[in-house]
């Protein structure tokens, strides 16, 4: 039996972006197992509550029927150190490389153990733990990498597309609307009017502060990432149709997480129906890359 490894950096990413990738791995009789790289200690905020997290980790791998690995044991970033508690800084570009190579490590060791493919971020939205994640899989040796598409990040228009193009790759066919680019400051524009949407921005801040909180997590992406010349190498993509309707019920496991981004379970719906649709594919769904070395 063959193994795959997810890799999600908190306990509901794999959960939101790979549930139907998961359900036609279990299909296919593989070997599946979730590996959650960050966490942080009890407490009772809507991100540091791990007892809850990890409950609802036991619920997705119980329902999806894949093992849970043990915890990385790395914390959060927002426990890891003092400046991530400031938006602004937990989507720059990282720059804990020593971290990104120590998870490498102990990845190394876990597929070398049984895993012929590992499946972990994109790193869409810039998320620095996510970032993290993304580059110690990008230096494993002896296993298939595949990128999944951190969702709900990517369903905000340009931002798979400055992914792609900050990591040096392009992507085809240029006809596919989700791989667009516009001006730098439309790109901005839309990531901001994301964040304002969001029931977590909306919950944590007055009307009138709003726009500053929400311009501190867009302005360090101002930098918009360069178009790579048409001899760049040419990430390849795979669409993965929900046909067992694995993805609404993953991600409602999450009680706890869910509601940060769309009030309602049929919002997420709308979205990632729309997400679809604007692909051509009339089902929800997943795209997966893979990255040349």
């Amino acid at each position: 039996m063959s193994g795959v490894l997810y890799i999600s950096p908190h306990a509901d990413d794999v959960a939101f972006s790979a549930a139907a990738q998961i359900t036609r791995d279990v299909a296919a009789n593989k070997r599946v197992a979730v590996l959650t790289l960050f966490g942080t200690p009890q407490g009772s905020g809507p991100f540091d509550d791990q007892a809850t997290r990890s409950a609802e980790d036991d619920a997705f791998a119980s329902q999806m029927r894949i093992e849970k690995l043990p915890g990385g044991g790395w914390l959060d970033a927002i426990a890891r150190d003092p400046r991530y508690r400031s938006p602004r800084r937990v989507f720059q570009p990282f720059d804990e490389y020593a971290l990104a190579d120590e998870i490498a490590g102990r990845l190394q060791a876990i597929v070398d153990g049984g895993f012929e493919q590992i499946v972990a971020p994109l790193g869409i939205g810039g998320h620095v733990d996510h970032q993290i994640a993304h580059a110690a899989v990008q230096k494993l040796t002896r296993v298939e990498r595949i990128f999944y598409e951190d969702t709900p990040y990517v369903l905000t228009c340009h931002q798979l597309p400055r992914r792609l193009h900050r990591l040096g790759f392009r992507a085809l066919p240029s006809s596919d609307p989700t791989l667009a680019r516009s001006g730098r400051w439309s790109e901005l524009a839309a990531t901001a009017r994301a964040w304002n949407r969001s029931p977590f921005v909306r919950g944590e801040t007055s009307p009138l502060s709003r726009p500053f909180a929400v311009a501190t997590i867009v302005w360090p992406d101002r930098r918009s990432p360069a178009i790579p010349s048409p001899d760049a190498p040419v990430a390849q993509s795979e669409w993965i149709s929900d046909s067992h309707h694995a993805k609404l019920s993953a991600i409602a496991t999450y009680q706890s997480q869910w509601p940060l981004f769309f009030p309602k379970l049929e919002d997420w719906k709308s979205e990632l129906a729309e997400y679809a649709r604007a692909q051509g594919y009339t089902e929800l769904g997943e795209r997966r890359w893979r990255l040349p070395r």
